[in-house]
């Protein structure tokens, strides 16, 4: 039976032969993944976290910080006022920070000021003292959160923690917020973007920055819970970012938008063996498109470093590349249909690699039929990519459905549906949609 032409996105709703539920509205028809850029990736006790820009998941809005229980997303009462930038987890609640200024609202009980910064206490957002501000604008950006020596610290830009001064990073004790050893300065917003705990005992950190602790230190510095220290001659210039930081093989690495260490080339990703930053290999290339490194994670023996970039050490790859300590090798990495495709966060979780950012699908090709849609969220397990969460919705119009060979064919102006990439003709055949070949002219 042909079943009526229906010139409309909502098609999916419509097939209600595809729902398991009869009479009601069914959330099988979002799309994979979770709509809205991704910034910040973590954990809740079992859970996956995400936080980011006006995220929707599972057929709901969630405010910008949502978690991933292996079967469903679900939000966290009425969120945050702005964009989630970083997670963690303090004294067993999740703590999430970013670029906001309040939380909660009508549904739990009124909107709490919070200052870049909240913490979960199973019910509702609860501030940690004054918060994090900028003394002269009310845009001040929390970009990364690490565990030291049993703190909570906060990077950032900002230069008030509680209402005191504290340029670019501060710690949290549990009660009050403290400065760290004056901080880190610049001539022009001064600020730290990213930080790792060493082996060695030391919070690294890295961003946008010439001086830690009233010392030249470019870009990347050491902090050992009393005193800075330097790493050599330090990343790029002045006008430089470091956007990323990790350790992997008992060597911290970093990335960003830098091209040189105290004249020496880089090429955006480099290691610290102790005394200078090397290279690896002919590291990210800088193409019109301005690579540039926002994410690094060990994971299963190898350094997955995220971005914009379409190559790493010669080796073609989009956005994500490997490197195993002596040689890069692509693993497809994620892609879209925006010129902004970018793996902006990485973390393990399940014994698998996420990574989340801006983009539409993940996989070993970028031919129809040979990748996993999975919208700003994905995982990897060193071999394949895979979905978190499922759906069943198109990401453009579908223009007509008929029964075909037990299942249900549509064809439209669609390039993605369901888990598949399929450029204009679909076939569901009973659990999600597949690509089953191209138009002709």
């Amino acid at each position: 039976m042909h079943l009526p032409s229906l010139r409309t996105a909502l098609l999916p709703l419509l097939l209600t032969t595809l729902a398991a539920a009869q009479g009601s509205w069914s959330d099988r028809y979002d799309r994979p993944g979770v709509v809205g850029r991704v910034f910040a990736v973590g954990h809740d006790g079992p859970h996956l976290v995400v936080g980011g820009k006006t995220l929707q998941a599972d057929g709901q809005f969630m405010n910008r910080v949502a978690r991933w229980d292996g079967s469903s997303w679900s939000g966290y009462g009425d969120g945050v006022s702005g964009d989630v930038r970083a997670i963690a987890e303090y004294q067993g609640q999740l703590v999430v920070a970013g670029e906001f200024y309040a939380a909660n609202g009508a549904a739990t009980g009124g909107a709490s000021v919070v200052h870049s910064i909240a913490r979960w206490d199973g019910t509702r957002w609860q501030p940690l003292g004054g918060g994090l501000e900028l003394s002269w604008s009310s845009a001040a950006t929390v970009w990364d959160l690490e565990v030291f020596q049993g703190q909570l610290y906060a990077a950032g830009d900002f230069d008030l923690a509680d209402g005191l001064p504290a340029k670019g990073i501060a710690r949290w004790d549990g009660t009050q917020w403290q400065a760290v050893g004056g901080g880190v300065d610049k001539a022009s917003s001064p600020k730290v973007l990213d930080m790792t705990v060493s082996t060695a005992g030391q919070l690294v950190v890295a961003g946008e920055f010439t001086h830690a602790g009233g010392q030249p230190r470019m870009n990347v510095a050491a902090w050992d819970g009393g005193a800075w220290t330097t790493l050599g001659a330090g990343l790029g210039t002045s006008l430089s970012s470091v956007f990323a930081l990790e350790e992997f093989q008992g060597s911290i690495y970093a990335g960003g938008n830098f091209t040189s260490s105290g004249g020496a080339a880089t090429a955006k990703v480099a290691r610290w063996d102790g005394t200078t930053w090397q290279p690896l290999g002919t590291g990210i290339p800088d193409w019109a498109i301005s690579s540039t490194i926002y994410s690094l994670q060990s994971f299963g023996g190898a350094l997955y470093v995220g971005g914009n970039f379409d190559q790493a050490g010669g080796v073609l790859t989009r956005a994500v590349a490997r490197w195993n300590g002596a040689q890069w090798s692509g693993v497809g990495g994620v892609g879209g249909t925006d010129i902004a495709t970018t793996a902006i966060a990485m973390t393990e979780w399940n014994q698998q690699l996420v990574v989340g950012g801006e983009f539409e699908y993940a996989g070993t090709t970028l031919a129809a039929g040979q990748v996993t849609v999975s919208t700003s969220v994905a995982t990897f397990d060193g071999a394949a990519w895979g979905q978190v969460g499922g759906g069943l919705g198109f990401d453009n119009e579908v223009y007509d459905a008929v029964h075909y060979a037990g299942g249900i064919a549509a064809v439209g102006r669609f390039t993605m549906a369901g888990s598949a990439l399929t450029s204009q003709v679909a076939f569901f055949d009973g659990t999600d949609w597949r690509f089953i070949g191209l138009l002709g002219n």
